[in-house]
């Protein structure tokens, strides 16, 4: 089985990588912008959220047709969809609370398997706003 990786990331970290010199991750492509690829597995983990236009790189990415698409805990639930920040180091990092509903609408030709797991997310934000677990979806091209 042949793996050929590839990972999205922030200009700050694909350079930090490129000068690491480390042989393992000098066998994985990063990218700093979401390549035009053929690719058969997307896989995002905890980073959908992050992303300041979750909509316009989920459109970006699936362009890419992906046999199969995982989203690993994405905040996402009946809540409505709403852009907050998140306090990390200091900073202000955009944090986005997606609606599962919007979410599956994305991917109207695949067929999906959704199961919820996930720990509490830890937020103060009125009911209506509020997502009890982080969820994992799994689609599958029809």
């Amino acid at each position: 089985l042949k793996v050929d990786y590839h990972i999205v990331e922030t200009e700050y970290i694909c350079d930090f990588i490129k000068k690491s010199n480390n042989n393992i991750l000098n066998k994985i492509h990063f990218h700093n912008e979401i390549p035009n690829i053929k690719f058969d597995l997307l896989y995002i983990r905890t980073s959908l959220q992050y992303s300041l236009s979750w909509k316009y790189n989920l459109k970006k990415l699936l362009k890419n047709k992906p046999e199969k698409a995982i989203l690993a805990q994405t905040s996402a639930g009946k809540n409505l969809t709403f852009l907050s920040t998140q306090q990390w180091q200091g900073k202000k990092i955009p944090y986005w609370f997606i609606n599962l509903e919007e979410l599956k609408s994305f991917f109207s030709d695949y067929n999906l398997i959704l199961e919820t797991t996930g720990e509490s997310l830890d937020t103060n934000f009125n009911d209506e706003y509020e997502i009890k677990n982080s969820v994992n979806l799994i689609y599958e091209r029809q």
